[in-house]
């Protein structure tokens, strides 16, 4: 639904207003809860901020892929995502959902919490990462309900953060040379599906990914923005993030398209949701190991989020889109007999193997894997 103003309380609507039922609807599958408490009002002279809103709580399955049907085209199945924290109340990351009119948003976002500690007391004494995150997932979602071009979402991002940092004063906490204003990480994906095609515009900047998965196995869209690219499988080598979104100097969102004409599912994960397992060969081995053991979506969800919870050192958070399944049970029979592949050819033989045996192991995965990854704007 498009945000519509709320009238202000002492003008209330005019008699002749029709009533809620009658009024135009924009659908969408998404929810806003309200902004985290600030202790302080900003000063009146200052700028309008932009209200900070995590997105989310939404899963989407219509009655077209409830019930089984010959063929659903490559519309949208289901939408859904995975969020959990390390430290209660303290959670870093942010996401943005949202779906209307042949076209899906998904979102994640990471506030980064070294150079982001600086703590704000005229909001809520919340630390900048905290902050950043969710200004920039409130950004996005309005980028996307207003559908914006891809090119406006970097500036929508860019304009809230310097609203932020711009209305903060009588803040507190860590200032050095390593310091940022608002720091957060951003993969987001907008999909456009018709029912021979899914196209993919993935956004993003610092080192949370964006992904496509089909039958034929996982895709690593999105480049991560590090020093240097670990000439290996482990996931769990982090580098020096190069660009952050931030308000202390401009950055760039990369862009990528992807076009898909069979049935996928595209997915954003922060590196709390990937980076805790050995490689990607694993990393597409618990999605599809979870996908497999699960009844439903909502089951395969809960079990995404078990499994997140039980091995990751971070926040974690991850949203997917799945595009031209018919029925649950249509979606798993799709990943059988990639399962069967990678346990076969990769799996079964990685924990007895030598470094240079798992090295040639990751080269032949790889040449899949990272094969989306040219032609990054």
């Amino acid at each position: 639904m498009r945000p519509r103003a709320r009238p202000r309380r002492q003008n209330p609507p005019p008699r002749s207003r029709p009533p809620a039922s009658r009024r135009p609807r924009r659908r969408t599958a998404c929810s806003r809860p309200t902004s985290p408490r600030r202790t302080q009002r900003p000063p009146q002279k200052a700028r309008p901020r932009p209200q900070i809103r995590e997105k989310g709580s939404c899963m989407k399955l219509s009655k077209k892929t409830a019930r089984k049907t010959a063929d659903p085209g490559l519309e949208l199945s289901a939408l859904f995502f995975v969020n959990g924290e390390k430290k209660q109340d303290l959670c870093e990351d942010s996401y943005a959902l949202g779906a209307h009119d042949g076209e899906v948003f998904l979102g994640v976002f990471d506030g980064c919490g070294g150079s982001g500690a600086r703590v704000y007391d005229v909001y809520g004494g919340h630390t900048g990462a905290y902050l950043a995150s969710r200004i920039a997932s409130g950004a996005a979602y309005d980028w996307f309900q207003n559908e914006e071009p891809p090119a406006a979402l970097e500036q929508d991002i860019a304009r809230a953060l310097q609203c932020y940092k711009e209305n903060a004063s009588g803040s507190s906490g860590i200032r050095s040379s390593m310091a940022k204003d608002f720091p957060t990480t951003a993969a987001a994906a907008k999909c456009s599906c018709s029912p021979s095609r899914v196209d993919a515009d993935f956004l993003w900047c610092g080192d949370s990914r964006g992904f496509l998965m089909t039958a034929d196995g996982l895709k690593q869209i999105t480049v991560d923005d590090v020093q240097h690219t670990v000439d290996g499988p482990d996931m769990r080598s982090d580098g020096i993030m190069t660009s952050v979104c931030s308000a202390s100097k401009p950055f760039h969102l990369h862009e990528k398209q992807v076009s898909c004409s069979q049935p996928c599912i595209v997915l954003t994960a922060t590196d709390g949701g990937f980076g805790y397992v050995e490689s990607p060969i694993q990393f597409e081995a618990l999605l599809l190991d979870t996908l497999l053991q699960s009844s439903s979506i909502e089951d395969w969800r809960e079990k995404l989020f078990g499994i997140l919870k039980k091995i990751s050192a971070d926040d974690y958070t991850m949203c997917l889109a799945c595009f031209g399944y018919a029925s649950f049970a249509d979606l798993k029979k799709a990943f059988e007999p990639r399962h069967k592949a990678l346990l076969e050819t990769y799996l079964a033989v990685w924990n007895d193997s030598t470094q240079e045996q798992q090295q040639q192991l990751w080269l032949e995965y790889a040449a899949d894997y990272l094969s989306e990854q040219d032609d990054v704007k």
